[in-house]
């Protein structure tokens, strides 16, 4: 069951409060060099996506990608959206190379 925290939904109605609403699609989003996360987009979804409301919003997510996470929880910090999948998404490989941890903050071993 995916959730949407309270500061998540405030953030939302003011975004929404001067234009209309629209489908806001969950999909992977660049991770750094921390692997791959999950972000927000506005979207139109399409026929290989699950739609659903949730709190009042739409909300859609390629159904493959539904299947890898389950569900989420969707909230806010002072960063933006955050969206936690209750799977953990497959990392990816990094692709490290000697200037790009120190770019990171990550340590690499050559």
């Amino acid at each position: 069951m995916f959730t949407l925290s309270n500061s998540a939904k405030k953030e939302l109605e003011a975004f929404f409060s001067q234009k209309d609403r629209s489908y806001i699609r969950i999909f992977p989003g660049q991770g750094g060099c921390t692997g791959s996360k999950l972000a927000l987009a506005l979207d139109t979804p399409n026929d290989e996506d699950h739609t659903f409301q949730l709190e009042g919003y739409d909300f859609c997510i390629e159904k493959s990608l539904l299947n890898l996470i389950k569900d989420a929880s969707i909230d806010l910090s002072y960063k933006g959206f955050i969206v936690e999948p209750i799977e953990d998404l497959p990392q990816k490989k990094s692709s490290c190379s000697s200037n790009g941890c120190q770019s990171c903050g990550g340590s690499c071993s050559h």
